[in-house]
Order: C-alpha cells, then structure tokens, then sequence
C-alpha cells in the first residue's frame, strides 16, 4: 500500500508544472545609478548574455551608505529597528517614511553589540525598482558591491578564520574598504576623495582605527575588485606602507553565496518589493507538499470509493434482486396453491 501511495504521488507531482519560483541562474550587476542600470540591462538583453531574468543588485553612490553600527547591548529587538532609522534619517537628512535600510547585527560583546547599516533614499530604490520591471528583470536582493564581494570571497575561499581587507573601486574618486578579523568584520567605510595622497590618507586612518578595533595588528591578504587599473598607484603604496600583497579578484562569481540560506550578508534593501532567493525556496517546499498531500487525499478517496462500488456490488444489488424476485416467487406459490384446492374440490 506504502508503495502504491508513493507511486501515485510521483505520478502526480511529474504531471504538475509549478510557477518558476526559483530562478535557473542570477546574474550580478554593480551599478552606481538607474541609468547605468538601464545602460547595463540594455546591454544584457542585445546580446542576449541574460540567461537569468533574476538580479544581484549592487549599487553605489552618495545616496547609498553603508555603515557599521555598535549600539548598547541594553536595546530591545523590537527598538533597535527604530534607532538605526533615526540614525538613518540624519544621515540623508531625509523624513522617516524616506528612507528604505536594512540591518544586521554581526555579533556582540558583554556590553556592545555590533552590526551592518545600508541605507538609501526609497526614491531611489523606487527608480532601480521600475529600471528592473520595465526591462523584465527581478532583483533578488539590492545590497553594497563591497559586502557581495567579501561574502564571496569568504564561501569560496574558507576565510572564516582569516584577517583580511576587501578594497573595490565602483568609479572614479570613490571607494569602499572592508575588514575583517577572524572571519568578524571590523571596518565598513565608503571614502571620497580628490587625489592619491587624500586616498592614501583616508584608507590609512581607516585601517589603523580597524587594527584598534581587533587582535590583528596585520592583515593576511589585501584583495581589489573594480577598476583596479586606474588606481595601480594607490595600490602600489598600499603594499609597501602595509607589507602585504594584493590580489584582484575581479571576475568572482558573486551570485552563488546569495543563494545560501546562512549567507554571511543578510543586507538586502529589496525586501518589501521582491521576494528573496532562499523564501522562493520555502515556497517551492510548500507547493509541493500541499501538492503530495492533495495526491494523497485523491488516493484516500479514490480507495473510500472503490470500496463503497464493492460493497455496492457484492452486497446492496444481490440484495435488491431478492427483493424483486421475491413477489414473483410469491404469486406463483399462491397460483398453485389455487389450483390444488380446485382438484381437492373436483375429487369431493
């Protein structure tokens, strides 16, 4: 019986196509704009290079900041949310109803408990939004091209244990620096500058305040993603004052540790709009154990009635013929029964 069940359901479940829920491939874009945006979705689909309508979205830009938080251990679950929007909003000097973040606390002290802050005016979540849907696209997850690259870097090269530094270069005169210490991150910091010097400065202060921050006063590896090639003299000064090597890593697939359901990096700003890779997942478990369990109720039923057909058969129509048969079997007794009290009346 177990057998035939697990059979029926199969059988069932192969017939039946489900929605495309979960997307066959992502591909990740880092953008500084909607129209870059726009320029960079006309480019995949002329070349027909999007073999996947679903999007890591990385943006950038002087709206988008992202930021480390250390609060008071003492702040509610329930509040927190509501302290990082007030920071938020003086930050963008925008009303609360203005501004989309995310957050995510990364650990805690005794006292301390730190995190990760992205924020962006919803204005312009807005506009990357209908950028997407007018091209046919989906974003899965809105984040920071910085924390996609070192929440890669650390699925496919194990840097759990590691202190390193993640360096990427979006545009011009603009960049962003991440550090970690033993798999913990200690410095997320987005950097504006003019010239060299001011690069060299700004990017020194920040790792001497992250070496404060951490038991590591050395980091392991320095790696660069973007546009490495116009910043080879601040790179180059970056390997002497740190005596450490550099390593590009441009090319690293940056979808595959979004699909990860313990991702390091939960940060996603397109949350309220589109619905995330690892929820498509619990979805498609669901659809189909709704769709086994109304298998199995078919089954159920469809035995409940065969049973009732043979009950029927075997039993209720024999029955009925008895019935039927009996009155005739009654008036033929009753005939001859007749006929022989008019041959006892014909002998007398």
């Amino acid at each position: 019986m177990a057998r035939r069940v697990i059979k029926t359901i199969k059988a069932v479940l192969g017939k039946i196509k489900l929605p495309n829920l979960m997307p066959d491939s992502l591909v990740s874009l880092d953008v500084g704009s909607p129209k870059e945006l726009n320029r960079e979705l006309d480019r995949l689909l002329k070349h027909h290079t999007a073999g996947s309508r679903f999007l890591v979205l990385n943006i950038h830009g002087p709206k988008v900041l992202a930021r480390m938080f250390e609060l008071p251990k003492t702040i509610a679950q329930r509040e927190l949310r509501q302290v990082l929007l007030l920071e938020a909003v003086e930050l963008l000097r925008l009303t609360p109803g203005e501004v989309e973040l995310d957050y995510q606390v990364l650990y805690s002290t005794a006292d301390k408990m730190k995190g990760l802050l992205v924020t962006a005016p919803k204005k312009v979540i807005d506009e990357y939004i209908a950028c997407c849907d007018k091209k046919g696209f989906m974003p899965i997850k809105i984040t920071t091209g910085i924390l996609s690259v070192a929440e890669a870097l650390i699925y496919k090269n194990a840097l759990h244990k590691k202190s390193f530094c993640v360096v990427n270069f979006p545009e011009p005169n603009y960049l962003q620096v991440v550090t970690f210490d033993t798999g913990r991150c200690v410095l997320l910091r987005d950097i504006y500058y003019d010239d060299v010097n001011e690069a060299e400065q700004e990017l020194g202060d920040s790792l001497k305040y992250s070496f404060s921050k951490s038991g590591s006063k050395r980091l392991e590896r320095v790696y660069l993603s973007g546009d490495i090639a116009d910043n080879e003299e601040l790179v180059s000064r970056l390997e002497k004052e740190l005596e450490v090597k550099t390593e590009s890593v441009d090319g690293l697939d940056l979808t595959q540790s979004a699909t990860l359901a313990d991702n390091l990096c939960r940060i996603n700003l397109g949350k309220r709009y589109a619905v995330s890779f690892v929820l498509r997942k619990r979805l498609l478990h669901a659809a189909n154990l709704a769709i086994a369990v109304f298998a199995l109720l078919c089954l159920l039923l469809s035995s409940a009635v065969s049973r009732i057909a043979c009950h029927w058969e075997s039993c209720v129509i024999p029955s009925i013929r008895m019935s039927t048969a009996m009155p005739r079997t009654f008036r033929a007794r009753l005939s001859h029964l007749r006929n022989e009290s008019q041959i006892i009346k014909v002998i007398s």
